[in-house]
């Protein structure tokens, strides 16, 4: 047992020191002479690069599911392809539709790939068994989603400077209301959308923007309708494009091109105050980064408390 405790005491060192959460990002430009683009592994808290592997054809929006190990890409003609995100290998591939797909995301059960398409068309995929069902939402352009934890979907109608909230039925989504988007979402190049912590009773909508600007919309935390308070503009300094928002354990990842050097990417995490708590730059990304997925690891005090049971359970074993 002498020799499992100072093995506890190391790897509770190298906890403190350690970094949980790992992010994808998709290049904005093919590898040249192959038309095939680029995902990299980085860790946002340090910038360390963690290698990278090739998913085809160029993704509109991009999800991963940690429980699985699993990254999922669709392109534009709707082929939705899943990989092992630690080896780069193909592991599945399904046709969603052929209508021009504009953006996609996650379900938070996990299973269901939510795809947005040039009809303001909303399709739900099930990665496993591959059903999938349609709704049409009534709005001018719909370039963006978003979906919470609750599965409350939100879609940005940039023509129409308005945010959607989507409500479910059964298999099909419907329009519940709109209120008015940031100016900076009318510009037609929008971000990546999340939801995220905000405070005293509000969440988040964030939304990235090719000013370097990025812009936020508050929703109730509970209900997740909407505040009546319209959107604002937000600012992050050094960005020259701010590209989207991703979740981090105490609020938010912003992410985009380096003001000062262009060709690098940007990565600062926020909390929930709009306080940016550390800054990372990534190299090496071809053309900068368009979308991005994160796996959020167990806290470092849950993968303490993990580590202590097994080896209270060894030690147990030992003794008998």
């Amino acid at each position: 047992m002498r020799l499992a405790s100072v093995g506890f005491v190391v790897l509770l060192s190298s906890l403190s020191h350690a970094s949980y959460d790992l992010m994808f990002l998709q290049a904005n430009t093919a590898d040249a002479g192959t038309g095939l683009v680029r995902v990299h592994r980085v860790d946002p808290q340090n910038g360390v690069a963690l290698g990278s592997f090739n998913i085809g054809p160029q993704s509109y929006g991009m999800s991963a599911n940690g429980s699985r190990g699993e990254l999922y890409t669709l392109d534009i003609n709707g082929n939705l392809r899943t990989w092992d995100y630690s080896s780069g290998t193909l592991k599945g591939f399904r046709f969603v539709g052929n209508t021009q797909v504009r953006d996609s995301v996650l379900a938070p059960n996990g299973n269901e790939i939510i795809s947005l398409h040039a009809t303001n068309e909303i399709r739900t995929t099930n990665v496993l068994t591959g059903a999938t069902t349609s709704s049409t939402i009534p709005g001018t352009t719909l370039q963006r989603l978003a979906v919470t934890s609750d599965g409350t979907v939100f879609a940005l109608d940039g023509a129409a400077g308005q945010m959607r909230r989507l409500t479910k039925s059964g298999s099909t989504y419907s329009l519940h209301s709109s209120e008015a988007a940031s100016a900076v979402h009318n510009s037609g190049n929008v971000g990546q959308m999340f939801v995220g912590p905000g405070t005293n009773g509000y969440d988040f909508i964030f939304s990235g923007n090719a000013s370097g600007a990025g812009s936020y919309q508050y929703v109730n935390s509970d209900t997740k309708l909407f505040s009546g308070f319209g959107g604002f503009s937000l600012m992050y300094n050094q960005f020259s494009t701010m590209a989207g928002f991703l979740p981090s354990h105490v609020g938010t990842y912003g992410f985009g091109a380096d003001q000062s050097v262009p060709t690098n990417v940007r990565i600062t995490e926020s909390d929930p105050g709009f306080y940016h708590l550390r800054t990372v730059t990534i190299s090496g990304i071809n053309g900068g980064v368009r979308n991005a997925a994160i796996v959020l690891a167990p806290e470092p005090s849950s993968a303490i408390a993990l580590l202590a049971g097994a080896l209270l359970l060894r030690r147990r074993k030992n003794r008998g």
